[in-house]
């Protein structure tokens, strides 16, 4: 029969296949590619500490949709839930920008 798990060479690249569980396991890991890589899941965790790197691809991340965290976010020395604008005064005015606590 058609086997289930397999990998397959072909002109267009190389697919890896199987209907359960793929693992690689490595000290380190390391993927390059040359325009784009992609993950393409309904749902994708990350165990572990995420960070940009500064290297010759490093940029902007970017969001489509909203950012959640069950922590505050922190943007240099600001905190999004806790900072202190400066500037503030009573009645329809507009308060200053936030400043570090």
């Amino acid at each position: 029969g058609k086997p289930s798990q397999y990998v397959k060479f072909s002109n267009d690249g190389i697919d890896i296949v199987s209907p359960l569980l793929v693992n690689v396991n490595a000290n380190v890991v390391s993927i390059n590619a040359e325009s784009r890589a992609e993950i393409n899941a309904p749902q994708i965790l990350l165990n572990g500490q995420v960070g940009q790197g500064e290297g010759s691809y490093g940029g902007a991340a970017h969001f489509k949709n909203k950012v959640t965290s069950d922590e505050d976010f922190q943007a240099g020395d600001i905190s999004l839930k806790n900072h202190l604008t400066d500037q503030v005064a009573p009645g329809t005015g507009k308060s200053g920008k936030p400043i570090s606590s």
